[in-house]
């Protein structure tokens, strides 16, 4: 698949999170604090897709921020374990644009 511009895959990535927060934000009820980071893992594969690898970093890195700050508890953010999960995202999310930018396109 031909990429298009990074600016192109920056842009579906930032209305892909959007979107996902939403879908978050209506699962809040169900899902509680569990699993902030989950549905912000497609918007990342869909910026890697379009725009390449750096779409997909910056995807990567907007995810976390938005499910940081809006899903998270702040009074969790220095839990070992919530760091955890925020790490863990952000290296399956690099290792997924690398994977995809070396045998996808």
């Amino acid at each position: 698949m031909r990429q298009l511009p990074r600016w192109t895959g920056c842009a579906v990535g930032a209305l892909a999170v959007a979107a996902a927060a939403l879908v978050r934000f209506a699962l809040a009820g169900a899902l509680g604090d569990n699993a902030p980071l989950l549905p912000f893992t497609v918007p990342v594969l869909l910026a890697a897709t379009i725009g390449g690898l750096r779409s997909g970093l910056v995807t990567t890195a907007l995810g976390l921020a938005v499910a940081a700050l809006a899903f998270v508890p702040r009074a969790e953010w220095g839990d070992t374990d919530r760091l955890a999960q925020f790490g863990l995202f952000a290296v399956v999310g690099a290792n997924l644009e690398v994977l995809e930018d070396t045998y996808i396109t």
